[in-house]
């Protein structure tokens, strides 16, 4: 997401502009990776009267660094001009560390952490990806779904359908 971020920026789209600023945020609890780096953003929607609203998937449902990622959103959006913003804390599907961009990892290890493994062979088809039209686009085929037959077992095609 880091890639593209300068850009989205760039293109004058509002949507763009609060996802970028909101995916730039620092986890407060290592804060040298940001809620894009670790996947836990997983979408911005702007509703028809210009209120933002974010949804976040935590990284455990009882993580408690939860509440302060959704307070530090929603004090950076209303900074921007959003005080009707709004977060959504969403559990399922669950985080995975598949989810953690591969810059993301980069940081993590120059900051000292050995950063999991990916739980899933084929984890780019596993990896939310926020696009610009407005939700999780996916990298594979023109639904962004795996066939199910290539997925491991026990494991849930993302995003879901």
């Amino acid at each position: 997401m880091r890639a593209t971020v300068a850009a989205m920026i760039d293109t004058g789209d509002p949507r763009a502009r609060l996802l970028a600023l909101v995916g730039e945020l620092p986890d407060p609890e290592i804060p040298v990776v940001t809620l894009a780096d670790l996947g836990i953003l997983r979408d911005l929607t702007i509703a028809a009267d210009g209120s933002p609203r974010v949804v976040l998937t935590p990284t455990y449902s009882g993580c408690p660094a939860t509440e302060a990622i959704a307070a530090q959103v929603r004090e950076t959006l209303q900074a921007a001009g959003h005080p009707d913003a709004s977060v959504e804390l969403r559990l399922a599907p669950a985080w995975t560390t598949d989810w953690i961009s591969e810059d993301g990892r980069r940081k993590l290890r120059a900051y000292g952490i050995a950063p999991p493994g990916r739980c899933s062979d084929d984890a780019q088809a596993m990896t939310p990806r926020l696009d610009e039209r407005g939700g999780n686009g996916g990298s594979n085929g023109s639904d962004g779904h795996r066939a199910a037959a290539s997925r491991p077992a026990g494991r849930a095609a993302f995003p879901p359908p």
